[in-house]
């Protein structure tokens, strides 16, 4: 086969044909290009293939190769490339942008420190009217009017000033609008509660996390204690009242930071008339409030009382831990029980909690019938304990020497005890003590407790949960004389 790449006139073709010579078994067939062009017609691809690089050759003189990508550092370059092109468009402002999906972001950057100075970009904007809603104007009026540091979208109707051509802000549209936070830290306001008598209900400390400003008055944002912010809207015009916003997130910060955070609020909420705020002793505003919307919420209530119960016990254990971000009832009722301890009352612990000891493994043999007898029956048992510890939200607490007892306790799964120790294998077997369902322990701090007093457990109280079923008649009992030891007799 011969392939010829050229159009052969009938002569050519014959040369070309006879070159193998007369008498020869080699027959020689040419290809030319009406040959080829059948081919490729009926072989596309292989068109493609053999035509590529002229193409691409072809693509970037005309200035369209965008439309082939061959490779991830190819299109690197073109990104680059079109970024470079694009900061032509203005002398003074080049646009940025990012890609998410089918959203293109645009930003405008300056390209020297005097490009808003030379060339400003001015929009005048205004709310739509027809299409804004009480809440786009409200919140409207709060950003711009205030200049509070969180995003806003409104529709607006918008006209451009000056600016870069390629800024194209006319028109109707939808704005989102956020004032950058500006925190001082190193400023610090003192916030006085005043109660509705005129009696002082306390002062706290709170650090700026935003100071801003606009047309109508000021804002200006502290932070109490890492976990409450309060933002005061204080109007221009003295005439018109002022305003402050709560905002609550006491996950993650320290406990003792968590219930004063919680303490505030409520007291803020629920009996504070008038706030004064002071800086460097000096009051520079002062609002009379109106009532919050706080209607009872049993979840932040156990919140304020979980927390409240945290630092209590971790001011006496010792330590400093971060309030946790998850926690269940238990956890509160545990915390509840501790605290209450703690006070030097006593209290009944729930059933979940469980009281273990182990069985000592060389166990002399006047201890064997001892065991026994323990391990068949119930009995009124006193079990006193150099160290307590418990754990809730995460956190465990060693809340030193107490004391349990209950008139009623038994030993769970005491058949397999009693049988290792007929067989003589119970030594170092761990026993789990088994208070009778309607005689809990009773829980007492030996260091807070008068030894005297009698074992009459006072109400949990914990928000949410229910009293143990027990406990009106076991205090019946007790306040009756009836049933209730004191320590020293139980």
């Amino acid at each position: 086969m011969l392939v010829v790449p050229c159009k052969l006139t009938p002569a050519e073709r014959e040369f070309v044909e006879s070159l193998a010579g007369e008498g020869s078994t080699v027959a020689i067939e040419v290809l030319d290009v009406v040959g080829l062009d059948l081919l490729l017609a009926r072989h596309d691809d292989v068109r493609r293939y053999l035509e590529r690089d002229p193409v691409l050759e072809a693509v970037a003189e005309y200035q369209v190769k965008t439309a082939v990508i061959e490779d991830v550092d190819d299109l690197t370059q073109r990104v680059r490339d079109l970024a470079a092109r694009a900061a032509d468009l203005d002398p003074y402002w080049a646009p940025d942008y990012r890609i998410e999906g089918r959203t293109v972001w645009i930003s405008v950057r300056p390209k020297s420190p005097d490009a808003e100075a030379k060339r400003p970009i001015l929009t005048h904007f205004e709310l739509d009217e027809d299409s804004a809603t009480d809440a786009d104007r409200a919140a409207f009026r709060r950003s711009i009017g205030f200049g509070i540091g969180e995003p806003v979208t409104v529709p607006i109707v918008a006209r451009k000033e000056s600016g870069p051509d390629f800024v194209q802000i006319d028109g109707p549209g939808i704005l989102t609008l956020e004032y950058g936070k500006t925190p001082r830290p190193e400023e610090r306001f003192t916030v006085r509660l005043i109660a509705p008598d005129g009696s002082q209900l306390g002062t706290h400390d709170g650090v700026v996390a935003h100071a801003g400003g606009g047309p109508e008055g000021v804002t200006l944002e502290l932070d109490f204690y890492g976990g409450l912010t309060i933002r005061f809207l204080l109007p221009h015009d003295k005439a018109r009242p002022g305003n402050a916003e709560l905002n609550l997130e006491v996950g993650g910060v320290m406990v003792a930071d968590a219930a004063d955070a919680l303490t505030l609020r409520r007291v803020l909420c629920r009996e504070t008339a008038r706030v004064e705020i002071l800086r460097e002793g000096q009051v520079v505003s002062g609002l009379t409030l109106d009532p919050f919307n706080d209607p009872v919420d049993p979840a932040l209530d156990a919140l304020d009382q979980f927390a409240n119960d945290l630092a209590f016990v971790e001011r006496h254990a010792g330590g400093r831990r971060r309030f946790p971000a998850r926690y269940t009832p238990f956890d509160r009722l545990v915390a509840r029980m501790a605290r209450l301890a703690l006070e030097g009352q006593c209290v009944l612990v729930p059933p979940f909690i469980s009281i273990h000891a182990r069985i000592e493994e060389d166990l002399p043999p006047e201890g064997v019938d001892e065991v026994g007898m323990v391990l068949a029956s119930r009995r009124p048992m006193r079990h006193q304990r150099p160290s307590f510890e418990l754990d809730f939200g995460g956190l465990a607490y060693d809340i030193g020497p107490v004391l349990l007892y209950s008139p009623n306790v038994g030993i769970a799964d005491s058949g397999r005890l009693l049988r290792l120790l007929d067989e003589g294998k119970i030594g170092g077997e761990r026993v789990t003590f088994s208070p009778d369902e309607a005689e809990p322990w009773r829980l007492v701090h030996l260091p807070t407790w008068d030894d005297h007093a009698r074992l009459v457990p006072v109400p949990w109280e914990a928000v949410g949960i229910d009293e143990h079923g027990s406990l009106d008649r076991i205090r019946a009992a007790g306040i009756a004389g009836r049933g209730v030891p004191a320590i020293e007799t139980a």
